[in-house]
């Protein structure tokens, strides 16, 4: 239950995070200013992130510092198995989409062409 609940508030963090990058990206037609438009986006969330870690418990604190250096340790399996079917279903879309985005490293107009 928490780890599903804690799964679900990050990837709905991450979508609006990116609705939001998506949203100025229709507005603005500059590169450099969509560049720190984005930048300024990941401070910003950076920052809740630093204050969500003031407000923690030190074991939570302990925690979220191992798994962002890359440990494992607390995962259980139950996560485990949420993991790879999100990963799963990231490869499959990806493969699924393979063809638009070659055609997107190719250039805008020939992209639109296809």
């Amino acid at each position: 239950q928490n780890d599903l609940s804690r799964m679900g508030a990050g990837a709905v963090g991450a979508a609006i995070t990116m609705a939001l990058v998506f949203l100025f990206a229709l507005r603005l037609r500059n590169d450099v200013t969509l560049l720190v438009v984005g930048l300024l986006i990941g401070y910003f969330v950076s920052g809740m992130v630093g204050i969500l870690i003031y407000i923690s418990s030190p074991e939570s604190v302990t925690r979220y510092l191992q798994w962002t250096f890359g440990s494992f340790a607390e995962v259980t399996w139950p996560a485990l198995q949420m993991l790879t079917i999100g990963v799963g279903a990231g490869i499959a879309i990806g493969a699924i989409a393979i063809k638009p985005l070659d055609a997107l490293l190719v250039g805008d107009e020939f992209a639109r062409s296809v």
